[in-house]
């Protein structure tokens, strides 16, 4: 298809991962699992953002500065 044929649609890969959020790809999960040991209504939000803009940035090259906002919270 033609949509495959670009790269922007590609799979995101560790490395792009890495040199887009650098030291936040460790930092993250640390911030979730303290989202995730005192829930509120706030933490709850903040994981379920965090977990969507992960799986979109994970289908497609382009929506990895969807997920930048969300690491840095």
């Amino acid at each position: 298809p033609i949509i495959a044929s670009v790269s922007e649609h590609q799979p995101t890969t560790w490395a792009s991962f890495f040199f887009d959020l650098h030291v936040l790809c460790f930092l993250m999960p640390l911030g979730l699992y303290r989202c995730y040991s005192k829930l509120t209504d706030t933490g709850i939000f903040i994981i379920l953002y965090a977990m969507t803009s992960v799986y979109f940035a994970g289908v497609m090259v382009r929506l990895v500065p969807v997920l930048a906002p969300a690491a840095c919270i």
